[in-house]
């Protein structure tokens, strides 16, 4: 079954237990291609994350399986803390495109790339403007480049603003 035309918006995804594994995760957006689902995989496609914010989960992003990421995009949303911001798995193809995003205060990744495809994520604030400061909190294939110059949110509209 194909899904398409998802949009996420303006969303606020809070988590207070220090998070540990159990806690999960902000966003899992998945098309179930694995396991029992192999035989009628679903597919994904057309999905705008924009103006959410996610703060404390273990992963604040997940995007995993049989997602089409050419058609994925991630705008201004503001993911903090937690262990991995951003993580993409399995068999998501293409390349997500991601922009004015504000990721930081991740302990242990900002974005882990585990999928097939590519992660598009210039333009984003990654906390510093220097990148020898979180390139090491990177993982996999991922384009970065940290052209904001602050990250600071102090507009009292939803969602991270440049």
């Amino acid at each position: 079954m194909a899904f398409s035309g998802i949009t996420i918006a303006q969303n606020l995804f809070s988590e207070t237990h220090n998070a540990d594994a159990q806690n999960g995760f902000g966003m899992s957006i998945a098309a179930r291609d694995d396991a029992s689902y192999a035989g009628t995989p679903a597919s994904l496609g057309t999905v705008t994350v924009t103006e959410n914010e996610t703060s404390g989960f273990y992963s604040g992003i997940i995007v995993a399986n049989n997602v089409d990421l050419d058609s994925f995009t991630l705008n201004n949303n503001l993911i903090t803390g937690g262990v991995v911001s951003i993580h993409t798995m399995g068999s998501a193809d293409g390349t997500l495109t991601m922009r004015n995003n504000s990721i930081k205060g991740a302990s242990g990744y900002l974005i882990m790339n585990e999928a097939v495809g590519t992660i598009d994520a210039r333009q984003n604030w990654f906390g510093t403007p220097f990148i020898e400061f979180f390139e090491t909190l990177l993982l996999g294939q991922i384009d970065y480049d940290p052209s904001l110059e602050n990250g600071d949110d102090m507009s009292t509209a939803t969602g991270f603003q440049k």
